[in-house]
């Protein structure tokens, strides 16, 4: 597992990395110009949906990196207690991926932080399973 959370801890800094770019006005940066009031909230909230993944991400591995290196006693009660996918539904929601209205570095950068935000979920419940009774 932790080969897996390292590739996926390199991937989600990577992403970080671009969506950083593309805020801050570096290459394929965000429009700033032209856009109604309507077409900006589209993409603030898209924006804040790939915060919402990346926050989710990265809160879990830090978290099982923290198990990992043996500074949790009880993995299964802190596994219980932190749900770092509790905003699943905002970042299960695909729909804005194939809006044409947002820039298409928005949308690469979307896609890009679901398919990391799965992979990760599927790496929590491979996590759960290996600490739940039984095992």
């Amino acid at each position: 597992m932790v080969q897996s959370v390292d590739a996926a801890y390199g991937g989600v800094y990577r992403l970080l990395v671009d969506s950083e770019d593309y805020l801050s006005g570096g290459n394929n940066s965000r429009p700033l110009h032209g856009l109604t009031p309507h077409e900006w909230m589209l993409v603030i909230s898209q924006e804040m949906r790939i915060t919402a993944r990346l926050g989710s991400v990265l809160a879990w591995l830090m978290m099982v990196r923290t198990i990992d290196a043996g500074e949790v006693e009880d993995v299964r009660r802190s596994l219980g207690r932190v749900d770092p996918f509790d905003t699943a539904q905002c970042c299960m929601d695909t729909a804005a991926h194939r809006d044409r209205r947002l820039p298409d570095r928005l949308r690469d950068l979307l896609k890009e932080s679901h398919r990391v935000y799965l992979k990760v979920v599927e790496m929590d419940v491979t996590l759960c399973a290996a600490f739940s009774p039984g095992h």
